[in-house]
This record gives structure tokens, sequence and C-alpha cells, in this order.
């Protein structure tokens, strides 16, 4: 294993592992190509960039003012388009970000595996891992660029929580990529609240100090911004976006399947979801958004009140989809039907891994170990209660493959050391 004396080598394998993501990932320049329009991101983004408003997600119709997603990612979207247009450099411009985070994050992931103590090959062996297994993008989601700034954040903490006294810098680089994520990713929230106790409970009163209190003061900062404009508009408070009650009665209802692939087979996403429902837009359109909102959570908690058994069946399978993605509900469908068949065995396969990738995890570096299953713990539980995109697990799965590495590299290294003994004997 190098040491993290060996930057050259850091460099040149973080690198090279870039490169090859780009091989991967990058897209083709196609003159005919248009940036889409339906995934709520990008109607979001379209009517920012048209009218300096962020209103309107639904392809069915305008509804109006809108906290319906984060804002960070249809921004993004949004900046692109209003400097390379919605036709073919628009639409390439897009993919080849994506396939850039891809790329980066797969890159760093030697360098993570190194801060986090578990050595440059296990960081290696997970990007090879990635790229063999021929992992799918989203690139009209915001799921690739939030597994980069988990990653960077999950790293910081790690120097941050190790640091016997706070330190200006790695506090603030913390604090900013926080800043981010809630405006990108508000599932990370819970986690970031599991660090604050930790932190807290290690430095007590020294927190609302600084520069420690930067870690609470800058995330807080920028997203009051947010929250701020949504009231202003809604005149009540919305945490960053206000979609759980439309996503709880989609996943919670009479003809629900475990995933929105099912639910698009049976219609029955079409029949709920003001995105392809015109009597839900109007439902929406009347009401406002969040009132609307409010009324679906309403509808889905007396649906689950009355069917409490069919909705821990539906959460069992939304759980066991988020570990071992397929679109059936049979779990061999994602091994053996064609289409993406490499992805599912590598993920499959890793995720196996890092059960005792955790085990070893915790001999190596405990305090990063627990780090990482506090993500695997805490990260996903919103998404057992919604309907199954595979896309949901994308942000934390470079955690998974690091785990498995760590798996693979320890069975590798002892297999190695059984085939020397018997050679000396």
């Amino acid at each position: 294993m190098l040491s993290s004396g060996a930057p050259v080598a850091q460099l040149a394998a973080g690198l090279a592992v870039f490169l090859l993501g780009l091989l991967r990932y990058w897209p083709e320049m196609n003159a005919a190509s248009a940036t889409p329009v339906g995934p709520e991101t990008w109607n979001l983004a379209h009517h920012l960039r048209q009218y300096g408003e962020f209103a309107d997600p639904f392809m069915t119709m305008a509804t109006g003012p809108s906290a319906h997603l984060a804002p960070a990612f249809p921004a993004f979207l949004a900046a692109l388009t209003w400097l390379f247009g919605t036709h073919a450099a628009g639409a390439f411009a897009f993919h080849a970000a994506a396939a850039l985070a891809a790329s980066a994050l797969l890159g760093a992931l030697p360098w993570a595996g190194l801060r986090l103590g578990f050595g440059l090959i296990p960081g290696l062996l997970a990007s090879a891992a990635w790229l063999a297994g021929d992992l799918f993008l989203f690139p009209n989601w915001e799921a690739t660029y939030a597994g980069l700034l988990i990653l960077a954040a999950t790293v910081s903490f790690r120097g941050v929580a190790a640091a016997a006294q706070p330190r200006p810098g790695p506090l603030l680089a913390l604090a900013a990529v926080a800043s981010v994520l809630l405006l990108l990713n508000p599932a990370c929230l819970p986690v970031f609240g599991c660090w604050f106790g930790w932190i807290a409970w290690k430095w007590k009163r020294g927190l609302f100090r600084l520069p420690a209190i930067l870690i609470v003061a800058l995330p807080v900062a920028t997203s009051s911004l947010w929250v701020a404009r949504n009231y202003a508009i809604f005149d009540r408070f919305v945490l960053i976006r206000d979609n759980l009650g439309i996503e709880l009665a989609i996943g919670n209802n009479d003809c629900a399947s475990f995933g929105l692939v099912a639910n698009h087979d049976t219609g029955c996403f079409q029949r709920n979801h003001p995105n392809a429902s015109e009597i839900e837009a109007v439902k929406a359109l009347l009401a406002g958004e969040v009132n609307y909102n409010d009324r679906r959570m309403r509808e889905a908690r007396a649906w689950i009140r009355r069917n409490p058994g069919r909705f821990a069946g539906l959460s069992l399978e939304r759980a066991s989809a988020f570990w071992l993605p397929r679109e059936k509900a049979d779990l061999l469908s994602g091994v053996f039907e064609p289409g993406r068949r490499s992805e599912r065995l590598a993920i499959y396969a890793m995720t196996l891994a890092s059960l005792a990738g955790l085990w070893l995890g915790m001999r190596r570096d405990a305090a990063s170990t627990a780090i990482l299953a506090g993500w695997l713990l805490v990260y996903p539980l919103p998404y057992y209660l919604v309907q199954f995109e595979d896309r949901y697990r994308y942000p934390i799965l470079w955690i998974t493959f690091l785990l498995g590495a760590l798996a693979i590299r320890e069975a590798g290294r002892r297999t190695w050391a059984l085939i020397r003994r018997q050679r000396a004997a």
C-alpha cells in the first residue's frame, strides 16, 4: 500500500482513473440533439432561464411558483442552457458536465481511500469495479454531482472530527460543501444533523466560538435565503423543497407498485402524478403547490392507516430494491434480464462484499467506517417510503464500492499469502 507520503503516485492514480472515466462517459456531439423537456428538473430550468422564476415543474400545464425540487440543480441547468443554448451545444454541455462529475468522483476514490485510512488500493479497486460494471449516469438529475460532493464532505468531516481543536481550513471547506449540498440534495440533512451532534458532543461550548461556528452558520445562512424565498411566495415555512406529499401518495395507494418502472407499466403513475395527469395538475394549480402537497400527504397517511400490511410490504420491497436494484419484484430479474446486466451484477457483488468491508473497516479506521456507516443507515430511510428509482442510491453508491473493494483487497492479500506459503512448503 502506498503511503500518504507518495503524492506523485496518488495524483497519477487519480488522474489515470479520471481519464478512464472520461473515456467511458464522454458524450458524442449530435447536431440533431436538444436539451430534454419533461423531467421536473428541466421544466424548472427552462422556466428559470426564460422568465427568471422558479415555477411550472410539470409537463402537463403551468401550475405556478414551485418548491417542488431543491434549487441548485435546476439553476445549474438553466445556467448551462443560458450559456450554450437548448440545441446541440446545450445538450452536449449538460451530458459532458455529468461525465466530468462522474469521472471526478471516480478519480477521487483513491484519494478518499487514503484520507479515510483504508489505503490507495481499495480506492483503485472501487473505481475499477465501477468502470467494469459500466454504471449508468443520470444526467437529468443531481445524483452524480451529489455523489461527488458527499465524498468531499465525508473526507472533510473525517479531518474535522479527528482534530483536537477546530481548524479554520477544514471547517470552512466542510461548511462550504455542506451549504451547496443542502441546496442540491436536502436528503443529506439528517446525516449532517448526526455530524453536528457528534461535533457538539466533542467540542461542547467550543462549537459556538469562531472558527467552529462556521460549520453551522454558513449552511444555515445559505439555506435560509431559499427558505425565506419560499415563505415570501407561499406565506408559510417550507424547508427547501415540498414534494414529499406527492411522492408518498404516488408510492402508497391502491394501484401502487414498489418502483417507478412498475408504476409506469401499470399506468398508476400516469393517473396520480401531476407531471403525467392533467387532472392532478389542475388540482395543484387551483390549490397552489404547497397546499396540494399537504392534501397528497393526508391522502398517503390515510391510505397507510387503512393498509398497514400493504404499506409494510411495499416498504420492504423498496428497501430491498434500494440495495439490490431492479425493475421487477423478482430479485433475480436484475441479473438475468438483458439491458443493464453488468451494472446490476457489479452493484450486487459490491453490496454483498461491503458487508465484509464494514467489519474490515472497523479494524482499519473505526471513525471513518462509522461515518460511512452513518450514510448507509440514515440517508436511505426516506427512500424506503416512496417509489423506488435506482438514481436515489447513486449519491452514496461510491461508499458501497469503496467498502466492497476493501473486502476484495483483503481477500486478495490472504489468497496471495496462502499461495506463497504453499510455494514455500
